[in-house]
């Protein structure tokens, strides 16, 4: 989902990604492991990107750091039901 985000707002932006940078992205903000490849690589950063993949990321960053089932846990309805 993310890197599909991060796909169409990058064809938008006029970023040129390839699918293997877009998914390298995703799979990096989403394990919290630093840079991806190709422009956004080692010796690169995150700013060619726009604002929409840059908050994808930072959903992605999110999950990751707090764990995918702790929070889909906590946005069902289940849980809260008393």
């Amino acid at each position: 989902m993310g890197a599909s985000v991060i796909a169409i707002d990058s064809a938008i932006g006029d970023v040129p990604l390839g699918a293997l940078d877009t998914l390298a992205i995703s799979a990096s903000a989403l394990g919290n492991g630093g840079p991806g490849f190709g422009i956004t690589g080692p010796f690169a950063s995150f700013a060619p990107l726009g604002d929409v993949s840059k908050l994808t990321m930072i959903v992605l960053m999110w999950l990751g750091r707090l764990e995918i089932i702790p929070v889909v846990v906590l946005v069902t309805r289940h849980y809260w039901r008393l």
